[in-house]
């Protein structure tokens, strides 16, 4: 009996060396797909959210965000100004050249660059308005989603889009500059 077991070893070893190089292989897609599953979520879950708000709510929050916006002061109350679904999304970003649907949450720490895009605190909400500037931060190249990774395949004058609530904010894109993670003076 020991013998018929021994004779089967090698294969046993064989077949786990498989599954886990199939595995290592097919992670990078299974990790995007999840990344898409949680985005699409996140998405359904603000604009559903933003379906409830009644017009005076919008105007009072997006009212709020623009003061925000005008001092860049407060910023105790940064985290929770546009966020109605008390996740952190604040709004989401449409690429369609590239067919990204990306929730944009409140700061950007590690775990919100994992699974999307982060506003960067200090600069203007993505509201809209005169001589604002808000920062929207991503990576690209993440073995676990895909997130901006195709962002270079954009060229002058594609056209990109801002979503908070019912308003959609376009933008076009009027220069391409390579930033790295630790070029903070760009």
């Amino acid at each position: 009996m020991m013998f018929k077991i021994k004779k089967y070893i090698p294969d046993i070893v064989v077949a786990i060396i498989l599954i886990a190089g199939i595995g290592l292989l097919a992670y990078p897609t299974i990790g995007d797909y999840i990344n898409a599953l949680h985005s699409s979520k996140a998405i359904g879950s603000y604009v559903e959210k933003t379906k409830d708000l009644s017009k005076e709510e919008k105007e009072n929050l997006l009212r709020e965000a623009r003061e925000y916006n005008e001092s860049l002061v407060g910023k105790k109350r940064y985290a929770h100004i546009l966020d109605i679904t008390k996740t952190g999304i604040m709004a989401y970003v449409e690429i369609p050249k590239l067919n990204i649907y990306m929730p944009v949450y409140h700061g950007t720490d590690e775990g919100v660059l994992q699974i999307a895009a982060g506003h960067l605190p200090g600069s203007s909400l993505p509201v809209g308005g005169e001589n604002t500037h808000s920062l929207i931060s991503g990576h690209r190249g993440l073995p676990s989603a895909k997130l901006f990774t195709d962002i270079d395949k954009l060229k002058k004058g594609d056209l990109f889009f801002i979503h908070v609530f019912d308003e959609v904010l376009a933008y076009k894109v009027n220069q391409i500059k390579i930033v790295l993670p630790d070029d903070v003076e760009t």
